[in-house]
């Protein structure tokens, strides 16, 4: 009998814990609100774009030197503020006086808070690319998408001058037998002489995509006669090759530069970061490898448009 009433004391102290630890929450909840409204940060997607024309990869005499351009993941000030030290223009190493260089800019009106933030991030892009031949000769044309290893980035871009010239990127080279090897073209009079097989040291690189492509064909002596893509793929035959590749993400875009306007105690936008501000090991690289010369007027042209993709926080 003495215990009829223990069990009406707990269950009322039960009852006013619960009640207690429900108005706690709420409490809880209501702050962390206030303090999630006060800390909360706008996330804006903004896109960029920038193309090579459709112009010789062939170098001037046909020597071994193959065509290089970075596709960098920063967005290279399309704003154009310049008020960084950081590279916002840049080129392939096959830049000249009458080639273009290359210059990224925003599309479809992203937000103008774009412009002012302070931390955002390269989630991929897309190159999209077309080559077309005139060379009536049977020829290959090796392309790849890379990436220096991580562990040898810093000595690769430097050694291999992939991010100097009068544009960076204008003074790339590869060395053969080392950044890669293939078929030399040599071989007897009824041989095309042409590169092909090539293969890329995966110990100094990262080959994200590669492609061998094939134009004309062996015995092909006359773009006019015998050598006809008619009734073929118009997107991918024996004058044109076409192809849409994916470029990964180049992650964090932060901007810690000095501002050459003077100013002392100006924040510098994430936006303006330029190609030498990039983490090398996340560069990509365009590469495509053959023997052909344009002197003669027969040539391979690449033309490409590159969409990188972006994720900006205020």
């Amino acid at each position: 009998m003495p215990y009829k009433k223990k069990p009406k004391v707990l269950k009322k102290k039960n009852v006013k814990r619960r009640t207690s630890a429900q108005a706690q929450s709420k409490q809880i909840l209501a702050l962390s609100k206030q303090v999630s409204t006060l800390t909360k940060r706008t996330k804006s997607t903004f896109a960029t774009t920038y193309q090579r024309d459709s112009i010789a990869i062939d170098s001037t005499t046909g020597s071994a030197t193959c065509f290089i351009c970075p596709l960098p993941y920063n967005p290279c000030d399309p704003y154009e503020t310049f008020i960084t030290n950081s590279a916002n223009t840049w080129g392939d190493n096959l830049y000249n006086a009458n080639n273009n260089k290359y210059k990224k800019k925003c599309m479809f009106q992203p937000p103008a808070t774009v412009q002012i933030s302070q931390e955002m991030y390269h989630t991929g892009g897309t190159i999209k690319w077309q080559m077309t031949s005139n060379e009536p000769a049977y020829s290959k044309v090796t392309l790849a998408l890379i990436s220096p290893k991580a562990k040898y980035a810093d000595q690769l871009l430097i050694d291999r001058g992939m991010q100097t010239g009068i544009q960076p990127g204008a003074n790339a080279e590869w060395v053969f037998g080392t950044d890669y090897i293939c078929h030399n073209g040599t071989g007897n009079s009824a041989s095309p002489s042409t590169y092909f097989g090539t293969t890329i040291n995966r110990k100094l690189w990262t080959v994200h995509k590669i492609k061998e492509v094939a134009f004309s064909h062996p015995g092909g002596i006359n773009m006019a006669s015998n050598v006809n893509p008619a009734n073929t793929s118009p997107m991918n035959n024996a004058t044109v090759a076409t192809g849409s590749w994916k470029i990964p993400a180049g992650h964090l875009v932060a901007n810690v530069s000095d501002r050459q306007d003077g100013a002392t105690d100006g924040a510098v936008a994430a936006i303006q970061a330029g190609i030498l501000d990039a983490k090398q090991e996340k560069m990509v690289y365009l590469v495509a490898i053959q023997n052909g010369a344009k002197i003669d007027g027969e040539m391979i042209s690449l033309g490409f448009q590159v969409t990188d993709y972006y994720t900006a926080f205020n």
